[in-house]
């Protein structure tokens, strides 16, 4: 979360709803926004298409009779929760499905999902998150326009506009431009209308690839590809010793951005079929050029994968402590050894691939390392045990990852009014621990009341403060959403490992792969990290198996000492900001 420069906005204070909805798009749509807060995977149209997707997989035999389980509920839960959807689908049959979807068999729980796919088609469930969520931005109805932000992002990529394209456009139209009043709400609108353009694409290939690209050239649609001469290839591209110029005509696409991705995926294809017998460095030039109908030359950036999202940078300093101690840590027993060992060598070669399906697998495999059971529970799938022993170090880490983002979200706002809204806290060792505090126990609501009026251009952050408050206040209220994450998080986990099997046994292509691949960076980099902060305060004996045992109990604890407590306070509150007792 950063806040942006307003000298364009007038009447800040009267456009409250409208800022809000703009600094929540503006963290949506960053790359490097924690987890929680980006753009969801899935809305409920992936989730009905994966549904059936995952049925016909079944009947292939490409994956097991319960993998169809953890979909249907999520899409009963994802429902539930949309609004609009049900609107667009007629409340009547959304009410009889939530009463009744437990007596449906396979044939009609298939049935009724493409049924509510068909009604969901095309462009009115767009149209309809529009309308409610300018009503929202009008009243400045702060959570409607939360959830409705989110419901309008993902929806927009589902039809086919790139994340990059939706970023640009909110900055042109809100901070590039005068921001006076409503009306610059439906100019950011029609940005997206439902015609796609023509587009050239110019790429820069290496000279053996573009000789062997030639060669295709005939077999593509309408003699759309082509090598370019020096002499014409356009102005501004740079031209490059020992590469070529492709150009690439008739791309149908909502923008230049998914313009790029598609030719740049059509080039790519060419180069795995011609890398298999002769192996180029670097045979496609990172970044390219498109044209519009309009003929203006666009410079654009090779999009950020999935990997580079999640990727953590630390100082020479700290990395050189850090790898140090860890193999300290590791040398001291040898399982210890082999195992980190291993995790460190596979999570390297996972940041270097470029495939993000063959990334996935490399990330997966760290996990069935670490936390592999030696024995079989009662015959359950193997996703089970390892789901169940993956959760605790999520749930874990949970509310603290949650605070640590918001202290950093206030030390980029300012960092001299954090400094001296936790010096006024009187409990709490560290930062993070005085800033749960702040957020979380009643007896700091009149602090919490006056930074909410220093944050008058910043709605963002204070709806943060605000909602985390609400939910970390009680105890009961702390627990409700660490089960909503832990069900979240399962059935997350559980489309991980469908994807896994489908690249393994089919070969599909996996829809929004750079996004499972980075969650699955950011858990599996949770993991080792508390792994290794347990075998530093472990004995020589102490293993890596013993810290994924201790991890499970300490969920159990926590639970325990939990029910024995009325509510958080300071005396208590570190076992709810650590989940541990």
């Amino acid at each position: 979360m950063i806040k942006r420069s307003l000298k364009n906005w007038s009447n800040v204070s009267s456009m409250q709803g409208m800022l809000f909805f703009v600094q929540r798009m503006d963290e949506l749509l960053f790359h490097y926004s924690m987890d929680t807060y980006k753009a969801p995977t899935l809305n409920i149209k992936l989730l009905l298409r994966e549904y059936l997707e995952t049925i016909g997989q079944i009947k292939e035999g490409i994956l097991k009779e319960k993998n169809e389980i953890p979909i249907f509920e999520e899409i009963v839960w994802c429902l539930e929760n949309d609004r609009i959807a049900q609107k667009v689908i007629e409340v009547s049959k959304c009410e009889e499905f939530k009463k009744n979807n437990g007596s449906y068999d396979k044939d009609m729980k298939r049935k009724i999902c493409q049924l509510f796919l068909d009604k969901l088609s095309g462009w009115i469930y767009l149209r309809e998150i529009e309308k409610d969520l300018k009503n929202a931005i009008i009243n400045d109805s702060k959570k409607q326009i939360d959830v409705y932000s989110r419901c309008f992002v993902r929806e927009l990529t589902v039809l086919g506009y790139d994340s990059r394209y939706i970023f640009a456009c909110l900055n042109r139209i809100f901070y590039a431009k005068k921001v006076n009043d409503i009306s610059s709400l439906d100019k950011f609108f029609d940005c997206f209308e439902s015609n796609k353009k023509t587009y050239t694409v110019y790429l820069t290939i290496h000279k053996e690839l573009a000789k062997f690209s030639e060669l295709l050239s005939p077999e593509l649609p309408e003699n759309s590809f082509c090598i370019l001469e020096k002499d014409d290839i356009p102005k501004g591209i740079q031209k490059i010793d020992g590469y070529n110029v492709a150009e690439i005509k008739n791309i149908n696409a909502y923008d230049e951005y998914s313009a790029y991705d598609m030719a740049r995926n059509i080039i790519g294809l060419l180069d795995h079929f011609y890398s298999f017998f002769r192996h180029i460095e670097k045979s496609i030039y990172s970044n390219g050029f498109v044209k519009t109908e309009d003929n203006k030359l666009k410079f654009i950036k090779e999009p950020v994968s999935g990997i580079e999202k999640a990727k953590r940078t630390k100082s020479f300093e700290k990395s050189s402590i850090g790898a140090v101690d860890l193999f300290d840590k590791a040398t001291m027993n040898y399982e210890n050894l082999y195992k980190l060992s291993r995790v460190m060598e596979i999570h390297n070669m996972a940041l270097a691939i470029r495939s993000p399906s063959n990334a996935l697998l490399s990330l997966w495999s760290i996990l069935e390392l670490l936390l592999e059971k030696e024995e079989n529970d009662n015959d359950r799938s193997r996703i089970f045990n390892i789901i169940d022993l993956i959760m605790p170090y999520l749930k874990n880490s949970y509310i603290e990852k949650l605070i640590a983002n918001l202290l950093l979200d206030l030390q980029r706002w300012n960092k001299k009014e954090l400094s001296t809204i936790l010096s006024e806290i009187e409990v709490g060792e560290t930062d993070i621990e005085k800033l749960f505090v702040f957020v979380a126990l009643e007896k700091y609501e009149d602090n919490r009341k006056e930074l909410y009026k220093k944050l008058a251009t910043f709605p963002l952050l204070r709806f943060r403060i605000f909602s985390l408050n609400q939910q970390l206040k009680k105890k009961n209220d702390i627990n409700r959403m660490l089960d909503e994450h832990e069900k979240k998080v399962r059935w997350h986990l559980h489309r991980i490992y469908r994807a896994r099997n489908c690249i393994i046994h089919d070969g599909d292509e996996i829809r929004n792969i750079d996004n499972l691949v980075e969650n699955l960076l950011s858990y599996v980099n949770i993991i080792s990290e508390r792994i290794i902060q347990k075998l530093g305060s472990g004995g020589a004996h102490y293993t890596v198996s013993d810290a994924i045992v201790e991890e499970a109990l300490q969920v159990k604890e926590y639970v325990a000492a939990s029910e024995k407590i009325k509510d958080i306070n300071e005396d208590n509150f570190s076992m709810f900001l650590y989940h541990k007792a």
